[in-house]
């Protein structure tokens, strides 16, 4: 079975991603136990599934009679439930979402929703003993209001205490005695109803819920990312010069963002640009960064002189030709040529002539060519060319320079 020659290359671009997914749902608010709880249904505005490349939907707060007050308070991973501390109570505050892609990508913001703070007690004490969610400062002396080991672990009711009772960061590694927590006080199994953060949770990070691990850099763009579904992916930076490593093999991008290695999970192998045996002396190099035309080069120990094999430019895809060439050394290289049909070998000189050399051509002529004359043996003749020109034909006898001599 014989193979046809290579079609042309074809270098295709894979852009990056720059859709922003859709606006979210609006959340839906409540207060209680002086906090704001804000949760989402995970859906979109029009009721659709948000798209697998969902990174987060931040959480939104501003108060509405301060423009320019709005911020990210928190955010989520989907249909889940946060909480908000630390507002002033009767005072409205304005929340709505975003959803973030992995690339970066915001959507237009979610409808907004308005709520304000109720007080957990009665108001006669606000203001006097309470200001906000805090005792004042010198209103209650904790030695005389509360005895001395009156509440400890054993007078609080199991599951008395949960979560939703909690102001968030209330309790902090200084708050907990050494060695208040060990794993004998862990249930053998932890259920997580939103998700752990080590970082900033809109910048540097590394977070762990219910769908995997991820990592994410400064940017707040996830570099790592462990899926309970079974899929990862492992990348160093979303868009630009990276490298890649995910569930269908390994990739590499240069600078404006065009995919220059893929190996595939499935075993095949996909490389653009340089690739080089060494970086000095003897090497080869496939693709050279200053060849101007598809190249391999095998370089000698010095390192600078070379054969190569050539495909050169100004062919159509029905006639290419391939050279391989010796390094021009005192004005002098040495060629072979092939194309279809035609291969020639020549020792060629300072401007490109061929002095020496033999050529089979299409035609069926064999040419043996020196300094000063050559053979040619054709078809139906053979021809001796130096001072003179001597040509003998099958058919039509013997010519002397272009005059017949005699019939054969």
């Amino acid at each position: 079975m014989r193979k046809g020659p290579f079609s042309e290359q074809v270098i295709v671009v894979v852009p990056d991603d720059d859709t922003p997914p859709s606006a979210p749902s609006a959340p839906a608010v409540s207060t209680r136990l002086g906090m704001i709880h804000v949760a989402w249904d995970g859906m979109t505005a029009t009721g659709t599934a948000m798209p697998t490349d969902l990174d987060r939907v931040n959480v939104w707060m501003a108060d509405p009679l301060a423009p320019g007050s709005a911020q990210v308070v928190d955010s989520m991973r989907g249909a889940e439930t946060v909480v908000v501390g630390g507002q002033p109570y009767n005072a409205d505050r304005e929340l709505w979402l975003t959803a973030v892609d992995r690339s970066g990508n915001e959507s237009a913001s979610s409808g907004r929703v308005t709520i304000a703070t109720k007080p957990l007690v009665d108001t006669d004490l606000i203001g006097k003993i309470l200001s906000g969610a805090n005792i004042i400062a010198g209103t209650v002396n904790a030695a005389d209001a509360v005895i001395a080991n009156t509440v400890t672990g054993n007078l609080i009711q199991a599951n008395a205490i949960n979560t939703g009772h909690l102001q968030a960061n209330a309790v902090t590694t200084p708050v907990l005695a050494a060695g208040a927590v060990t794993a004998g006080k862990l249930e053998s199994v932890l259920t997580l109803s939103t998700r752990i953060v080590a970082g900033n949770p809109n910048a540097a990070r590394v977070e762990l819920n219910s769908t995997g691990i991820r990592a994410y850099n400064a940017n707040g763009v996830d570099t790592v990312n462990l899926s309970t579904n079974g899929t990862f992916t492992l990348r160093s930076a979303a868009t630009g010069a990276r490298v890649q490593l995910d569930n269908t093999g390994f990739k590499a991008f240069n600078v404006a963002g065009q995919q220059t290695v893929d190996i595939g999970s499935t075993g095949n192998v996909s490389l653009i640009g340089q690739i080089s045996s060494g970086t000095s002396g003897r090497r080869i190099e496939v693709s050279p960064l200053s060849a101007t035309d598809p190249e391999i080069r095998f370089y000698s120990d010095d390192g600078l002189n070379y054969v190569s094999l050539v495909s050169p430019s100004g062919r159509t895809l029905n006639d290419p030709y391939l050279d391989v060439k010796t390094p021009n050394i005192e004005g002098r290289e040495s060629i072979l040529h092939m194309e279809a049909g035609t291969a020639y070998f020549a020792n060629r000189g300072a401007r490109g002539e061929d002095s020496a050399g033999i050529r089979v051509d299409r035609s069926g002529t064999a040419q043996l060519m020196g300094k000063t004359g050559w053979i040619s043996i054709g078809y139906d003749a053979f021809a001796i060319v130096g001072t003179d020109k001597v040509e003998i034909f099958a058919n039509g006898g013997l010519w002397v320079n272009g005059v017949k001599i005699a019939p054969l």
